[in-house]
């Protein structure tokens, strides 16, 4: 069975805090099917994760959704930069530096695009210093227009126009 590098780094690092966990609680494990999707489960919530790759080297469309109660996820530093949507509003969340932790309502639903490399701050036009460590909104970072242009084309499919953006 193979898994992406990116898949596989985030096992590792959910591995590591659950060793690290101060309470010797079990922080999450991870199945994986045949098919790429990787199910993450979590205390007694379960959060759905798949991954796939796209047709641009070091870009992968991802997406993640938290059935239940919201309960705060660990976010592991991998260097990479994401375009994420969350039903709402498109963002970036720069590379990390250290882990962090995030909340998300139950039932929300994130369509990404990661990129690895370098890719994501040359794409988006951006230097890396002012997304590192960071999650900004997309207005902050290009002009009105284009984020509305955007924003409401992924509203309608967002996995097929991140994946088109990309392209």
């Amino acid at each position: 069975m193979r898994f992406s590098f990116s898949i596989r780094r985030r096992w590792e690092a959910v591995k590591a805090v659950e060793r690290s966990e101060p309470s010797g609680q079990i922080v999450g494990a991870v199945e994986r099917s045949f098919t790429g999707i990787a199910t993450l489960w979590r205390y007694d919530r379960l959060v759905k994760y798949q991954e796939r790759a796209t047709p641009v080297v070091g870009a992968v469309l991802w997406q993640r959704k938290l059935d239940s109660a919201p309960v705060g996820t660990p976010i592991m530093p991998d260097g990479c930069l994401d375009l994420l949507w969350d039903g709402n509003r498109v963002f970036v969340a720069g590379p990390d530096t250290a882990v962090r932790w995030h909340r998300s309502p139950a039932g929300t639903t994130y369509v990404a695009l990661r990129f690895s490399g370098g890719l994501g701050l040359t794409l988006l036009g951006v230097p890396a210093d002012e997304l590192r460590d960071r999650t900004a909104n997309l207005e902050e970072l290009w002009p009105g227009r284009q984020v509305r242009v955007l924003t409401e084309q992924v509203a309608v499919h967002p996995a097929a126009v991140l994946e088109a953006w990309v392209v």
